[in-house]
């Protein structure tokens, strides 16, 4: 039996966020002998879960290993990716053995910042979250290439809030219409690149449904920044 897609674009948990915050900085302020655990006793009845990148990697299909191998979302913290699991409703933070010292060492508004980076994925993670509440029947699908993987319904539109989250601190509204509209900016700072960010450049690559999809999510996105 198919699940039906879920059209209706869905708000990321900005409340489930603040919590895990509030955890990690109350972890922190406790000085635990052992992080990793300390914050998945605390993070486990939320339905999040710190995972050793080691264990999951080795768990791997080993096509996907390549894909996974130099994935390394914020590696001041140790954070190598983040994921969600359907099969345990879990959002799953996947850390790296550098995680506990780095998190131990590190001052608190150094932590601040860089959990602050993490919402843009988090938040990614809590759309899939709400796309399988939402959905009749649990999916997980397997994707046999990249192209597969940004074409698929739910990853598009979690791209789509991730793309608006990750521009809208470095350009205004308009600019951000522009690009959907096919104006490239001038570039982004810290990225090191100019005209579109990867994202956008990736849908405009795919073309057809998938870009009209995910410039149609983008927008949606777009304007409840506006109107929060």
């Amino acid at each position: 039996m198919k699940a039906k897609f879920i059209n209706e674009v869905l708000k990321p948990d900005s409340h489930l966020f603040d919590e895990v915050k509030e955890i990690f900085f109350r972890v922190k302020q406790s000085n635990p002998d052992d992080p990793f655990y300390e914050l998945n006793k605390r993070l486990n009845p939320l339905g999040i879960k710190l995972v050793d990148f080691k264990n999951h990697f080795d768990a791997l299909d080993p096509r996907e290993r390549e894909q996974f191998k130099s994935s390394n979302m914020i590696p001041p913290l140790g954070v190598r990716i983040m994921g969600y699991s359907p099969e345990s409703d879990s959002i799953d933070i996947i850390v790296d053995d550098t995680f506990d010292d780095k998190f131990l060492r590190m001052p608190t508004h150094v932590l601040n910042n860089l959990l602050n980076m993490m919402w843009s994925g988090f938040g990614h993670e809590t759309i899939h979250k709400k796309q399988s509440d939402k959905m009749s029947v649990i999916q997980n699908p397997d994707f046999f290439s990249i192209d597969d993987y940004f074409k698929n319904k739910q990853e598009i539109m979690a791209m789509a809030f991730s793309f608006i989250e990750e521009v809208k601190n470095f350009h205004s509204k308009e600019e951000i219409l522009n690009m959907l509209r096919g104006k490239a900016p001038t570039g982004f700072p810290g990225m090191g690149m100019p005209g579109n960010h990867p994202l956008l450049n990736v849908y405009k690559k795919l073309g057809g449904k998938a870009y009209k999809m995910f410039t149609k999510y983008a927008y949606q996105y777009l304007n409840d920044e506006e109107n929060d």
